[in-house]
């Protein structure tokens, strides 16, 4: 009974926040961040002109991730150990000529956050990356292979040489090959704000993003597509009861971010969801809700690239995320696990006054 009545005394809080910023939107007059740096170019990113020693990263569960046998993994899995040889020459037959990566994040002030464009371009995010990290390791989690695109979940520990601090940040590789297999495509998702502190001199040693829990890739017998195509319907219109109806009561929902920006941060269950909702309109309103990009299936694990846009409402700045939301569902149809790669140091810097 009482837990009844927290959930109706959160859903008035978030109904009135929503109500609040229908009444209170300026509208869409300057929806465009002024950036601190509009520099487009990525000249300031080379950190070291080579690479460090050929040891430097360390695999972990390589074998398993990459297990299934498709031929759409080829080119990933020698991507990864190419890195860990330090050699982006050889790197440079898996690339199509046209090859475009994506590094979220602000140019200029996110490091090595931009879009390298051509063989050469790539190459040298490559050196930069691995001049700038020692003593890594990178856990390969799991990959969700799609008809257009695939997801590869990797865990990355490792120190950074310009402040010696060491991260434990989990990161979502976007690929998309041609038809000859070579990567075309690569847009990296990972928490942003914690990768920025990560290169920062002061403060903790160590720097970690929230993460939630990793649950075997197991087959379902409902559609998952279209499930989740409802989810994001049920939340961009805050049709709230069947939405909480898709919730697990064990559910885990991990926002990545500065807990100091109130929303980011781990919620259980449906109560848990309640009060992200609360935190988040809280804070900030849509714009622009949820757009579906892509969706990639495989089993219980379901990847979605969207879209959003919102402002924040204390300082009216805009914000905007290009995020991967990778949820885990039980066999019954209701989510277990949801966890969000989105540009969390944009969501840190429209906070700011």
């Amino acid at each position: 009974m009482l837990r009844k009545q927290i959930m109706v005394a959160i859903l008035i809080s978030i109904f009135s926040l929503i109500f609040s910023s229908c009444s209170s939107n300026p509208g869409n007059s300057n929806l465009g961040i002024n950036s601190i740096n509009s520099k487009t170019t990525n000249e300031n990113v080379e950190i070291n002109g080579n690479c460090i020693e050929r040891s430097n990263i360390v695999y972990k569960n390589m074998e398993a991730a990459f297990r299934d046998n498709n031929q759409k993994l080829f080119s990933i899995k020698k991507f990864f150990l190419d890195l860990r040889k330090h050699d982006p020459k050889q790197m440079g037959n898996l690339l199509s000529d046209d090859v475009t990566f994506i590094i979220s994040g602000r140019v200029g002030i996110v490091p090595l956050a931009g879009t390298y464009r051509g063989k050469a371009d790539v190459e040298r995010y490559v050196r930069s990356f691995c001049s700038s990290i020692y003593n890594a390791q990178m856990i390969l989690q799991y990959n969700l292979v799609g008809p257009e695109s695939i997801n590869t979940h990797v865990q990355l520990i490792g120190q950074v040489r310009s402040s010696g601090k060491t991260m434990n940040l989990e990161l979502a590789y976007n690929w998309v090959l041609n038809n000859d297999g070579k990567i075309k495509f690569l847009r990296l998702y990972y928490d942003t704000y914690a990768w920025y502190n990560a290169f920062q001199p002061g403060g903790s040693n160590y720097v970690e993003d929230m993460k939630g829990k990793l649950i075997d890739i197991q087959p379902v017998n409902f559609d998952t597509v279209q499930f989740i195509k409802e989810v994001y319907l049920e939340f961009n219109t805050m049709n709230l009861p069947p939405l909480l109806d898709k919730m697990d009561d064990n559910l885990v929902f991990v926002l990545k971010g500065d807990t100091n920006c109130v929303y980011p941060s781990i919620y259980n269950g449906k109560t848990g969801f309640l009060q992200f909702c609360q935190n988040l309109f809280g804070v900030a309103y849509y714009t622009q809700t949820f757009i579906i990009n892509s969706i990639i299936v495989q089993g219980n694990h379901i990847d979605v690239l969207a879209h959003e846009e919102l402002i924040w409402r204390a300082t009216g700045k805009p914000f905007t995320s290009d995020n991967v939301h990778s949820f885990v569902v039980s066999d019954k149809g209701t989510i277990l696990s949801f966890l969000s790669y989105n540009d969390t140091f944009d969501v840190y810097y429209a906070s700011l006054p």
